[in-house]
């Protein structure tokens, strides 16, 4: 399975002075950084590649960075974590560029309305009536 990755800038604590770039950094990384340094802190969020991994392997490698009890505080101790960003609700101002449309499901097929037969009126009478 394949992880998006992008390159951010993030302020350290939400302070402008304190902005260090980050390469490779993955959607859940993103969410990771946006809860610890503040909601506008990740910015300048540009789509850089992928690597290979899966949910397990993403909480390890977030775990050793910012310790496991914090990415089962974020992300609860079971479930998928996002892998792509569309999935991590970002405001679109800290894009360097447009984001990336979310994934489209595919159209409901339409259903064919069933006939209905009418019944019609015949001026002639009806014998028996």
């Amino acid at each position: 399975m394949k992880i998006k990755t992008y390159n951010v800038n993030v302020a350290l604590r939400g302070e402008l002075g304190s902005v260090i770039p980050k390469v490779g950094v993955t959607p859940a990384e993103i969410a990771m950084l946006l809860n610890i340094h503040g909601d506008v802190s990740v910015n300048q969020i540009t789509e850089s590649g992928s690597i290979d991994g899966n949910s397990e392997s993403e909480r390890d490698r977030l775990g050793k960075i910012y310790r496991d009890d914090k990415v089962v505080n974020m992300f609860g101790p079971y479930g998928a974590l996002p892998t792509d960003i569309s999935e991590v609700r970002i405001q679109d101002s800290l894009f360097a560029d447009k984001p990336p449309a979310p994934k489209k499901k595919a159209p409901a097929k339409k259903k064919k309305a069933a006939s209905v037969e009418r019944n019609v009126v015949d001026d002639e009478p009806v014998a028996g009536i």
